[in-house]
């Protein structure tokens, strides 16, 4: 409404001329122009102020997030290392049907394998068949305590047998059953 008199924009606004006038003044003393295009270009001023400042501060929520994505990545990055050069063989397995879902170095050497050809599979395929009847019986002790201890025989893939201690956590973050294990192999010698 730039650029029309009190009587215009009282007309435009259905208002009274002494309405105008008055909100004007309130205006001025709340802005502290000297005059109505003082008071507009104040008024613009803090408009596209607090426009910045809004965008200001989603700068920097967005620097925030990408920051904790860093540190979250950086993490993972470093569990990952430690995961796949561990002096054990380590798998993590589904809990619906165990298998085998992520798999280190130390494994797929421990069984003869790359650790990729281990995906997929079920952890069970590799015990020996007479060790392979306890293993659901020992998962579920897991499942129901959160670790479990045990030794069985696994087949390697040359036909070989080799003699383990079995570690295996149930996740128990969750309220309802586990949705994986982590298994790890220590080598008996």
């Amino acid at each position: 409404m730039s650029g029309l008199s009190d009587k215009e924009i009282a007309q435009k606004m259905t208002l009274s001329t002494d309405t105008v006038r008055t909100y004007w003044k309130r205006i001025r003393r709340k802005v502290g122009g000297a005059n109505r295009s003082e008071i507009i270009a104040l008024m613009a001023r803090q408009g596209i102020q607090d426009e910045l400042e809004a965008k200001q501060s989603q700068y920097d929520e967005l620097i925030i997030e990408v920051s904790r994505r860093r540190t979250v990545e950086e993490t993972l990055r470093v569990y990952r290392i430690a995961f796949d050069y561990a002096s054990i063989g380590q798998m993590i397995i589904s809990a619906e049907d165990n298998r085998i879902r992520n798999a280190n170095f130390k494994l797929g050497r421990m069984l003869g394998y790359n650790e990729v050809e281990l995906l997929g599979h079920s952890w069970i395929d590799f015990i020996d068949s007479e060790a392979a009847s306890a293993i659901p019986r020992e998962l579920a002790r897991a499942d129901s305590t959160g670790e479990v201890t045990f030794r069985c025989t696994h087949k390697r893939k040359d036909g070989s047998n080799l003699e383990v201690e079995v570690y295996a956590f149930s996740d128990k973050s969750g309220n309802g059953p586990p949705a994986y294990r982590i298994v790890n192999l220590i080598e008996l010698v």
